[in-house]
């Protein structure tokens, strides 16, 4: 099973983000995740989305090193007293413009 969503919502100024990129524990290290990002990327401007968002947690060094070899970058880390407060891992959000400028 694998999974992955770019989704754009109304008055975003065409930004899009990223959700549920997962792929099941049998079928990981093959590649899949690395397709889906492409491919996402591929038809993301087609819906009108320019640059792509994802969070990922900052212990997630796996996923942190697929997203930077997809051209993902950081754009902000959350502190930890916010994450603690949210209950939940610190993460990082990460921003790559698919429109080629």
């Amino acid at each position: 099973m694998c999974l992955g969503l770019v989704e754009r919502t109304q008055g975003t100024g065409g930004r899009g983000y990223l959700s549920n990129v997962c792929v099941a524990p049998g079928a990981r290290r093959q590649g899949i995740a690395q397709c889906l990002l492409e491919e996402s990327c591929r038809l993301a401007p087609i819906l009108g989305v320019q640059e792509i968002y994802v969070h990922v947690e900052t212990c997630n060094q796996p996923a942190q090193a697929l997203y930077a070899a997809s051209g993902f970058e950081m754009e902000a880390k959350e502190d930890a007293d916010t994450a603690s407060y949210l209950d939940r891992r610190p993460r990082l959000l990460l921003r790559k413009n698919v429109c080629g400028k």
